[in-house]
């Protein structure tokens, strides 16, 4: 025990024979350095606010690049089981369609591949084809 408080004072003396002998202009020096590394870990990361802008922004783009290249587009002509033609617009940010049958425009909704027209209920299986839950469906032809 009495070698490590020997180790211990000697360390001690060490420390401070060390700080007797630096001079002004190493003091100068640390102290120098020592705010350039405070100005570099205070500006090591950028102010959280440019960091929410940054990362609202990158998900805005991915959600749009999402709407436009991989949701399915329903637009286009369509033949039902009868023989009706109807014209699809679909709205892809509201799933929102806009049906024209016989010069008559109509809203339904299309919600993921679940589609709504009034009473009829179908299942689209993203392509060419929407199946009617009670019956029948729709073809594109276009």
């Amino acid at each position: 025990m009495d070698d490590l408080d020997s180790a211990v004072a000697r360390y001690k003396a060490a420390i401070a024979a060390r700080a007797e002998r630096v001079t002004k202009e190493e003091r100068d020096v640390l102290a120098e350095a020592e705010r350039v590394q405070r100005f570099i870990h205070d500006n090591a990361n950028p102010n959280p606010i440019v960091t929410v802008v940054i990362v609202t922004m990158i998900l805005v783009v991915m959600y749009l690049a999402y709407v436009y290249f991989v949701t399915p587009d329903m637009s286009g002509s369509w033949i039902d089981h009868q023989g009706q033609e109807l014209t699809i617009k679909h709205k892809k940010f509201t799933g929102e369609l806009l049906i024209t049958v016989n010069g008559m425009i109509r809203r339904g909704l299309i919600a993921d591949n679940l589609f709504k027209f009034g009473d009829v209920m179908g299942i689209w299986n993203y392509k060419n084809v929407i199946v009617y839950v009670d019956g029948g469906g729709l073809q594109r032809i276009n």
